[in-house]
């Protein structure tokens, strides 16, 4: 009956069946009282149950003394997980994972050695993964990529993961780089002389090697241009004023100068100006 104030009697059922029976039997020595009023009542009580119901109506306890012990037992002596698994049928590994850290059972993981750091430091950056697999035994790619990232190592050798890898720039390359960089080679040209290697992985090679870059400098008088005719002038009429300067290295200077376009040509070549179309006669619309 809902809305019925809860007698002494109740609550005492509450508190002696709550943390440890069945719903099944809370629900028959509480006929009067739903499944979520129990639970509401228990949780104002403070009183914590110790199982819970799965889906499927079945009842499922919380870890008992029993199994804690064969859990105890299994990880000190070294058992792998499903060995554990076994012998704790209604067990995950997530579930026992998670108990041995309740238990405060130590992790099986390896402590990384000083060894070991000092070795990932000298091979991470440039080494193959299989000369890194190699000098640290018993690590697993997750493993080593982890712990990179805690010492802030950073690969430079591009790689296409644990599988194969792409091979570190040579001394001979960088020469290659340099020496057609320098000498205004076009990229693609490049490529050709260094095979194997992509248009993006010698832009981003040449950055690391610290070479000029090729964006050429906008002077005071292409800025001075840029600024008077920019707002209202045609795209024809400003890049015969700017040549060497693309459409897209034009609008990028101008919206870092915050200068704002008033004029937009329309599809038959004529300028409109942005925001006065009020000031237009149908005639001129028309035409």
């Amino acid at each position: 009956m809902s809305g019925k104030r809860w007698t002494s009697e109740e609550l005492e059922l509450v508190d002696r069946l709550y943390p440890n029976a069945s719903w099944g039997a809370l629900l028959a020595a509480l006929p009067r009282r739903t499944h979520a009023a129990i639970q509401v009542r228990g949780n104002l009580r403070g009183i914590k149950r110790l199982d819970y119901i799965r889906a499927s109506e079945q009842e499922r306890w919380f870890w008992t003394h029993q199994e804690d012990a064969i859990l105890r037992c299994g990880w000190a002596s070294g058992l792998p997980v499903p060995a554990i698994m076994a012998l704790l049928p209604n067990r995950r590994k997530d579930a026992i994972h998670q108990r041995r850290m309740h238990l405060k059972l130590p992790s099986r993981q390896k402590c990384w050695t000083p060894e070991e750091r000092e070795a990932l430091r000298r091979l991470y950056p440039l080494a193959s993964w299989d000369e890194i697999f190699a000098a640290l035994p018993g690590r697993s790619y997750p493993a080593i990529i982890m712990r990179a990232i805690l010492l802030r190592l950073t690969r430079l050798a591009w790689d296409s993961g644990r599988g194969g890898t792409k091979k570190a720039w040579s001394a001979e390359e960088d020469g290659i780089l340099r020496r057609a960089w320098l000498n205004g080679l076009p990229v693609q040209d490049i490529c050709t002389l260094l095979p194997g290697r992509s248009y993006t992985s010698i832009a981003g090679h040449r950055k690391s090697l610290d070479l000029p870059s090729r964006m050429r400098c906008w002077t005071a008088e292409e800025l001075e241009t840029l600024d008077c005719m920019y707002p209202c002038s045609s795209w024809k009429a400003l890049l015969a004023a700017l040549p060497g300067r693309t459409q897209n290295a034009v609008k990028t200077r101008a919206i870092t100068r915050n200068i704002t376009k008033l004029v937009w040509e329309g599809n038959n070549g004529t300028n409109r100006r942005a925001g006065y179309r009020d000031r237009y006669t149908r005639e001129e619309e028309a035409a």
